[in-house]
């Protein structure tokens, strides 16, 4: 499928992140779901990492409980 379009990242509170997105221009089929990647770090190294499936109707995801730096891919 094509890529979201207009994503976007939003500091919601000093702890939590809202990332949004438009589906697809192009989806080449039906979407059943989308798939967020993140990854904490601190500095240099990483701490942990995460994928998260996202239903195929919701086009947000409000990440909690961050106290370092997220690096959404």
């Amino acid at each position: 499928p094509g890529s979201p379009g207009d994503v976007k990242v939003m500091i919601s509170s000093p702890q939590s992140l809202l990332v949004s997105w438009l589906p697809p221009v192009q989806p080449n089929g039906v979407i059943t779901k989308y798939t967020l990647y993140t990854r904490v770090v601190d500095g240099q190294s990483e701490l942990n990492h995460g994928k998260r499936n996202i239903p195929h109707d919701h086009t947000y995801f409000v990440y909690h409980g961050s106290t370092q730096t997220v690096h959404l891919l």
